[in-house]
């Protein structure tokens, strides 16, 4: 069914130089980011809204990112027009009412570099190093240097009214003949490491084979992170001034994709994640922390959503592929959280204390490390693949991308034969 429904992708227009047939020139690379790493667009006609300063018609405009909707009063639009709304009937997720977006920028590598447009710097600047590093090395934006932007408020199974998979097997194969029949690496940052996950394991062995080089995933939050479970009982602000978990905590809950997030059983085991007064909370008894929630008037249907997506990938089964994983650590991580009590609202007031520990600043070493424990040398993985870490000290989950090592090792792989 595939080759049918890849046929109805509209591809970006763009103008590609002559491409040499052979083994010439920069090694294809197809780029999936992570968890609000895509630019969103979006586009209004609602029936009302939450505050008089809120605009309810609007044209298509950037819902994501842009730094002054996200200041004070504003942002309690923008939670309004992003948050999404959840089906118990269907099981489906869907925009607010009267709410449209879209994702621009398919296939190219124009809604990842930076994904605040206006401002050409700080956090904004998300791959822009790392693509300019590329062309500085000969490569081609939108030729051999491609990208998979999508949604990221959805699980990857929906993305794209779930036609992401067979979308991204069109773009590895597009970019692999447009480059002289050269396989493709395919490079993904944070949550991008589980939709792309999803999509090797997905994939027949033998595309994967013919198509792919290697898979470079860097800073993936394998077994979940802290924030993952944080922002679900109280909201997290990242550090937005003025702002508190709850003012955000609606919008967190409502995505598909926090659920992905979400420290896993498989790597955390048994240990307390979340402690009370009452009792504690692995990961694997978190189905039973939200039902307790959804009795005291909050956070209905969060046990079974979080349920429907907490083996997605957390069985790490083996992609099929030659794996690089490049992560940091050294950086105080948020990994487990105290509360007061287990009611709703102490909950939303949020942990008394926080338990940090080692990691990137946002995943935990515990859950970069899962893989190289599954698929790495004497883990018994499939040895025709070679599985190879590489680490990098102080850098910060998205900092990374832009260190001078990591670019360079980055290029090194990209350029190393195929095992």
């Amino acid at each position: 069914h595939g080759e049918a429904a890849r046929g109805k992708v509209n591809w970006p227009r763009v103008s590609r130089p002559a491409m040499a047939k052979g083994d010439g020139g920069f090694p294809p690379v197809v780029i999936v980011p992570g968890t609000a790493g895509s630019r969103l667009e979006a586009r209004l006609n609602k029936p009302k809204v939450n505050h008089f300063y809120c605009s309810r018609k609007s044209a298509w405009y950037t819902l994501w990112l842009s730094v002054p909707s996200l200041l004070p009063p504003a942002i309690n639009c923008w939670v309004d027009n992003i948050k999404l709304l959840y089906d118990p009937k269907t099981k489906r997720y869907s925009n607010n009412i009267g709410v449209e977006t879209r994702t621009p920028g398919w296939g190219t590598t124009e809604g990842i570099e930076y994904l605040d447009k206006k401002i050409k710097a700080g956090d904004s600047n998300y791959f822009h190093d790392l693509v300019e590093a590329f062309v500085d090395a000969g490569g081609v934006r939108n030729v051999s240097i491609r990208g998979s932007p999508y949604d990221f408020r959805y699980a990857p199974q929906s993305a794209y009214d779930g036609r992401w998979k067979d979308m991204m097997a069109s773009l590895v194969e597009e970019t692999y003949h447009i480059n002289g029949n050269r396989k493709v690496t395919l490079l993904s940052h944070s949550m991008g490491c589980l939709y792309s996950l999803w999509f090797l394991n997905q994939m027949p062995q033998g595309w994967k084979d013919k198509f792919l080089h290697r898979w470079i995933a860097t800073s993936g939050v394998f077994g979940g992170a802290g924030t993952g479970i944080l922002q679900l009982l109280s909201g997290s602000s990242e550090g937005i001034p003025g702002v508190t978990g709850m003012t955000v905590r609606d919008e967190q809950r409502s995505y598909e994709s926090s659920m992905i997030l979400v420290p896993t059983a498989q790597v955390w085991g048994g240990e307390p994640l979340v402690a009370t007064p009452a009792r504690n909370y692995s990961a694997a008894e978190f189905g039973e922390l939200f039902s307790g929630l959804a009795a005291d008037g909050d956070f209905a249907h969060g046990a079974e959503r979080w349920a429907a997506l907490a083996n997605l990938t957390a069985d790490l089964e083996h992609p099929g592929v030659n794996v690089t994983h490049m992560y940091s650590f050294g950086v105080a991580t948020k990994t487990a959280f105290r509360y007061c009590g287990s009611s709703a609202r102490d909950f939303q007031r949020g942990p008394v204390e926080t338990k940090m520990g080692d990691g990137d600043g946002t995943v935990p070493l515990r859950s970069l490390q899962s893989v190289e424990q599954r698929w790495g040398a004497g883990a018994g993985a499939r040895q025709q693949f070679d599985f190879t870490a590489r680490t990098y000290a102080k850098c910060t989950h998205n900092g990374i991308l832009k260190n001078q090592d990591y670019i360079s090792d980055v290029l090194s792989i990209l350029s190393s034969p195929s095992v």
